[in-house]
């Protein structure tokens, strides 16, 4: 016999109860929704407002001007969907030693229920007035120079013998031994020696660095001169099996810009010379070389001498700046360079469309075709040129304007005298109206001068005023004047003018 079997399931009952705690949970859910957006919002309108009023005190600070960054503020309002950011209340106070700043900023919360929906946030700050910045050279240009000296001791040379330093910084000198001595030692602003080059540690005050050396004494065959000093070894050399050796040369050579004394030979043999440099006008950069020596400040001493040789002395010479003004219809290329003493610049120097050069001067130059040479520089200075105008035809007109006052005739005589030139004058004689006088001149300008008269018989004029101006001078970019007259018929011997 086969059972029954039952179906089980979810009833009724069950269902309603999970639809009823779905509803709570989604009703619950809705709630806490609607009570998380208004916070969000008005957090981010927070943000907002305190966004606006920072970068309001940022301009302020650096331009504390009331005007100016209240009409910056304006540029930041700003408007969204939910709500209006305004800045107001902008309050700025230039004080001496200390500036003080005040903005508030405004917006609506859409989510309050009340009427005032208005919220706000102020902000204030105060900053001390001294709001410039230095830059990288200021810093540097305010940093201690700091001096380093030396101390060279006998047998030792340091070069240079002293130099200007950042504060923090190191510096390097290069340390050598003279002849004959040996156990170099460098002290001095926590330096260390590498080879001959003694660098210091960090300088933070004037220090001095010093160096000392041992003199080798070492006398082989005891006939009292040091061995790196005998002229024959193993042998006394004040014998007669000991001869003075050749009598080595050192031949001074002083390069241009520079002096050297004394001007020959100041010893003899292997003994060790001496010489004293100089700069001359338009030089710099001494520097000395040869005979296996050394230059400390103007004196150069030599090594011991083993051969004849030379002790050179040269300089660089000193740039100087050559400038130009090229005057009116006149080019000078290039505008500007630099040339350095005793040396000569050559500039291009060309004519404007419708001019010729007249004359280019200075700096000693002369001028070949549309080359300028300079001549030797020796300072700064300055290339000049003058155009003229190209001779060309081109007509000169005078034309007088008359103004009559009374009645009957206005015969008047005006003449024209045009100078220089050979080209003639204008005459007009008991006529009466406006005229010009019109000549053609290859002159680059001419001068017009204008004189008026009563005419000649009857119906004459008076001369009231005028010509005016008397004198004009036409150039071909202005090659016409009007001149004015004013003239009056005089009736019964009574003068008509105004």
């Amino acid at each position: 016999m086969t059972g029954i079997e039952r179906q089980c399931g979810v009833g009724m009952v069950e269902v309603l109860i999970g639809a009823l705690i779905l509803a709570f949970v989604v009703t619950g859910t809705a709630v806490l929704m609607g009570d998380w957006l208004p916070t969000v919002n008005d957090s981010a309108n927070r943000t907002q407002a305190i966004n606006r009023n920072v970068s309001v005190m940022e301009i302020a600070r650096f331009n504390p001007n009331q005007a100016t960054i209240v009409s910056e503020a304006n540029n930041m309002q700003m408007s969204s969907p939910a709500t209006t950011f305004t800045i107001t209340g902008v309050s700025v106070q230039d004080n001496d030693g200390e500036d003080t700043f005040s903005s508030q900023v405004q917006w609506t919360d859409p989510y309050l229920a009340s009427q005032n929906k208005t919220r706000s946030f102020t902000l204030s700050s105060s900053v001390p007035d001294d709001d410039e910045y230095l830059g990288l050279a200021d810093l540097v240009s305010n940093v201690p120079q700091i001096t380093v000296s030396t101390n060279a001791g006998t047998g030792t040379v340091i070069s240079p013998s002293a130099q200007d330093v950042l504060y923090g910084s190191s510096v390097t000198f290069e340390v050598n031994l003279q002849t004959g001595y040996y156990g170099l030692v460098v002290t001095g602003c926590n330096g260390s020696l590498a080879g001959s080059n003694y660098t210091t540690g960090t300088v933070i005050s004037n220090c001095t660095v010093s160096s000392t050396a041992t003199l080798d004494t070492t006398d082989t065959d005891g006939d009292g001169v040091y061995d790196w000093q005998d002229v024959c070894e193993g042998i006394d050399d004040n014998s007669d099996d000991c001869q003075v050796v050749s009598d080595y040369v050192v031949t001074p050579v002083a390069e241009p810009g520079t002096t050297i004394s004394p001007q020959t030979d100041p010893g003899s043999g292997t003994a060790v010379r001496t010489f004293t440099l100089g700069l001359t006008a338009g030089y710099q950069s001494l520097s000395a070389s040869g005979c296996n020596g050394s230059l400390s400040g103007n004196t150069y001493t030599t090594g011991t001498i083993t051969g004849d040789c030379t002790v050179t002395v040269t300089a660089t010479p000193i740039n100087y700046s050559i400038t130009t003004n090229a005057g009116a219809g006149s080019t000078i290329s290039p505008t500007s360079q630099t040339a350095a003493y005793g040396s000569t610049a050559s500039f291009t120097v060309s004519a404007d469309a419708g001019y010729t050069i007249s004359s280019v001067s200075g700096c000693g130059g002369q001028l070949s075709g549309s080359t300028y040479t300079t001549g030797t520089i020796s300072g700064p200075c300055q290339v000049s040129s003058v155009a003229e105008p190209v001779a060309q035809d081109w007509d000169a007109t005078i034309t007088v304007d008359q103004t009559h006052y009374g009645v009957g005739g206005d015969k008047y005589s005006v003449a024209i005298t045009f100078t220089p030139g050979s080209i003639g004058s204008c005459n007009r004689n008991n006529q009466s109206g406006d005229y010009s006088c019109t000549r053609t001149t290859s002159e680059t300008s001419i001068t017009a001068s204008i004189s008026a008269s009563t005419g000649g018989g009857s119906g004459n004029s008076a001369i009231c005023s005028g010509p005016t101006p008397s004198s004009v001078v036409l150039t071909p970019a202005s090659p016409s004047q009007t001149v004015q007259v004013v003239t009056a018929k005089t009736n019964n011997n009574s003068d008509d003018c105004p």
